[in-house]
């Protein structure tokens, strides 16, 4: 159906480009020059406007499910309705863009082994550096999570001047970004300077979910500081709300 429509749009494209052509062959040269401008931009603008419908369609199917993930703190659920979508997708890009959501659900869900199969399918070199932060974080973020520390070293390492860019911002990438420096700091030992990178986000607007990571980070500095009263304080409270199913199990 999708390759069915893009040919009849080429064709109706075509056919007005014809009659538009015929026409302007008719008329005076300097007149022609002005109807082809003329009909191309209006082409760019028709052409423009149906990407930026295009864009917030898409947005809006992607968003359609996020209060599971942020609200009820179900990314399983999140996982199953992003991957019902994703299948309906039929430009590479779209399927990149909700992949790396299903990666972030993956991540939260717990199923640590899936981030890395996830992000192997997105085409890393093509996506906005944005995309390309997000996927470098929740990888790194599962390998920490899954103790192998030395890999998700190596991740941040290979994308320093990238992370770089996004570590003092004010969108909710540079928490990530954070969160990823703090996980640097606490797999190389340096608990105090790791507590004051996650005090940092105590500034920012911080996400549900990501919080119940950063809590964890503390919790993590803590034990190693012998930090007692404020490791048992923290840990109570986390038993005690909702937290995604990833830390849940680390605090259990």
């Amino acid at each position: 159906m999708k390759s069915k429509k893009t040919i009849g749009i080429i064709i109706v494209a075509c056919v007005v480009v014809g009659i538009v052509y015929a026409i302007s062959s008719m008329l005076p040269e300097n007149q022609a020059q002005i109807v082809l401008i003329g009909v191309a931009v209006t082409i760019l603008i028709i052409w423009m406007g149906i990407k930026i419908a295009n864009m917030f369609r898409l947005n809006k199917i992607v968003s359609a499910p996020t209060y599971l993930l942020y609200e009820e703190k179900r990314p399983d659920l999140y996982v199953q309705e992003m991957q019902q979508i994703v299948e309906k997708m039929s430009s590479r890009q779209q399927k990149d863009l909700i992949r790396i959501n299903i990666a972030a659900g993956y991540l939260y869900n717990g199923q640590l082994e899936k981030v890395e199969e996830q992000i192997q399918q997105i085409a890393l070199p093509g996506q906005p550096e944005a995309n390309q932060v997000l996927c470098y974080a929740y990888e790194a973020m599962a390998y920490f999570l899954k103790g192998e520390r030395e890999k998700g070293l190596e991740v941040i390492e290979s994308q320093r001047s990238l992370l770089k860019k996004y570590d003092s911002t004010a969108s909710g990438l540079t928490n990530n970004v954070l969160v990823l420096y703090g996980f640097e700091k606490i797999a190389k030992g340096e608990y105090k300077e790791a507590l004051e990178t996650l005090d940092l986000l105590k500034e920012k607007k911080v996400s549900s979910i990501l919080q119940d990571i950063v809590d964890y980070l503390y919790l993590e500095c803590y034990r190693n500081l012998k930090m007692d009263a404020e490791r048992h304080a923290l840990r109570d409270m986390m038993r005690k709300a909702s937290v995604v199913p990833v830390i849940k199990n680390k605090i259990a």
